[in-house]
């Protein structure tokens, strides 16, 4: 479990801010949507989770995007 986290967060052996980043907001909507279970009264927002996964899919895109800038370059 430790090396795939490493492959994935990491490129050329340092740690991507972007990959990061997307991981750990990922994980604060999913525990921010499940908030109802332990507090039943806590109400959530549509509009935060929305922007939580939006933020991380945001970043996800921006590092796929930085890869094909990256790629194409290097093929021409």
């Amino acid at each position: 479990m430790k090396k795939i986290l490493k492959d994935i967060l990491q490129t050329n052996g340092k740690w991507s801010y972007k990959r990061t980043t997307s991981l750990y907001i990922l994980n604060i909507a999913i525990l921010y949507a499940m908030l109802p279970i332990w507090f039943p009264k806590f109400d959530v927002v549509e509009f935060v989770f929305i922007a939580l996964i939006g933020y991380s899919a945001t970043m996800v895109g921006v590092n796929a995007w930085e890869k094909f800038k990256v790629k194409s370059k290097t093929e021409e």
